[in-house]
């Protein structure tokens, strides 16, 4: 999962909680990382407390689906069987994972939920009549809940139990009993944000509370070093998004604009279906131009005059030309006055002077696609002049025709003379 891999890594031996509301993708993340696994020499277990027999059914079917069978276990207490059952299962669970440790395999280990569990002690502790602590859950719970996830380890003899507990909250709330003690307990936290998930952001993560405390110690250099960019941008875009979200767009500095179209884009980037994992490779080559670690094969394609076609999310197709320019120019040197540049759009567009927002906000969006397509960061939106008709142009149709011209001028972004093609029509 990218956002994971790049911002919140986990590794062989750690303990990382995923914590969320009902609802949120927290077994989905479980089930992304068991399909993940496949081919790597992994076994995994999947140990689930206190679900119907319907949503094991479920699960076991997509995990059968994507060819998982052959190294996962399912270790189930459904939430009709008898509570000392739903205690002892993740023991079961965790013991069998030692047990493969210790013949030096990798083992991951995915219990969901320890919510559930800690509720099941406390009926047996309520039944039994012993002394109980905060909340009615019994004194020792934080002891119970430590014994269970203490045995995720790297051993010496090569194997390791890497372990992913999931702990449901109500109303994001993350200071309850349990949820506190497990997060002392464990390596880091993976948030979930019910106001993300209903946003369509997915996987839903919170990206201020969520954390890994081992980070970059389990990452290559490379996803080191993109991982760092990613994050520091995105909290400044979510930290600026907040302030500004009631504020008319149009009213900011071309500074603040283009750090929220920035933002927007890398959000886009990090959402990421169900079942479809990014290998370390793709992660490099995706988010690589953001560290100035790759350079994008698009740009190499555009610099040999090739045709490209680019099919936008809303089922639009445009066409892009690279025109090649003598390549002896420094980009000082290409006369960019020498195209005519009009005003084009009809003038029901135009209001006072000054272009429609609707209209304005849809040419920034295929400005920022056109940036995102090139893959380079030196680029930004107020940096690209657009021009062109949508004259033709039917706004309650998904598919309509626009007349659209982009030129990139040099003389308002970094002059980088290995890109030689300035302009793109």
């Amino acid at each position: 999962i990218a956002a994971i891999d790049l911002m919140f890594p986990i590794g062989k031996g750690q303990r990382q909680l995923i914590v969320g509301d009902k609802k949120t993708g927290k077994t989905q993340i479980c089930l992304d990382t068991i399909a993940n696994q496949k081919g790597k020499n992994v076994i995994c277990i999947y140990v689930s407390i206190g679900k119907t027999k319907k949503e094991l059914k479920r699960i076991y079917t997509k995990l059968t689906e994507k060819q998982t069978n052959h190294y996962t276990l399912i270790v189930a207490a459904f939430n009709d069987d008898p509570v000392p059952l739903i205690k002892l299962t993740p023991y079961v669970a965790v013991s069998i994972a030692k047990e493969l440790m210790m013949e030096g395999n990798d083992v991951l280990v995915c219990i969901d939920d320890l919510k559930k569990h800690a509720d099941a002690c406390r009926e047996i502790a309520l039944i039994s009549e012993k002394n109980t602590g905060r909340d009615a859950y019994p004194a020792d719970i934080f002891y119970t809940h430590s014994r269970l996830l203490e045995k995720g380890c790297q051993h010496k003899n090569g194997g390791s139990i890497t372990i992913l507990p999931v702990v449901e909250t109500k109303a994001e709330d993350i200071t309850d009993y349990i949820t506190t003690n497990i997060i002392s307990i464990t390596d880091g936290q993976i948030v979930l944000s019910d106001k993300s998930f209903k946003k369509g952001q997915k996987p839903a993560i919170n990206f201020g509370l969520s954390v890994s405390r081992l980070g970059g110690a389990v990452q290559n250099e490379n996803v080191k070093k993109i991982g760092a960019i990613v994050r520091r941008e995105l909290l400044s875009y979510l930290e600026t998004a907040d302030v500004y979200q009631l504020v008319n767009i149009e009213s900011l500095s071309d500074e603040l604009q283009g750090k929220i179209f920035q933002g927007q884009k890398l959000l886009k980037l990090l959402n990421q279906p169900k079942y479809s994992p990014m290998s370390e490779e793709k992660l490099i080559d995706t988010f690589g131009y953001m560290a100035g670690i790759t350079k994008s094969k698009i740009v190499d394609e555009l610099l040999r005059d090739i045709e490209l076609t680019k099919e936008l999310d809303e089922g639009e197709r445009w066409t892009i030309y690279a025109p090649m320019v003598d390549e002896s120019l420094s980009p000082e040197e290409v006369d960019l006055s020498s195209f005519n540049i009009k005003k084009n759009l009809n003038p029901k567009f135009w209001k006072d002077g000054k272009l429609d927002s609707r209209i304005r906000m849809k040419l920034l969006d295929i400005a920022d696609d056109f940036i995102e397509f090139l893959g380079v960061n030196w680029v930004k939106p107020k940096d690209i002049i657009i021009t062109g008709s949508l004259a033709n142009y039917n706004w309650n149709e998904k598919y309509s025709d626009i007349d659209l011209h982009i030129l990139l001028d040099y003389n308002k972004v970094d002059k980088r003379k290995d890109f030689v093609s300035n302009y793109f029509h």
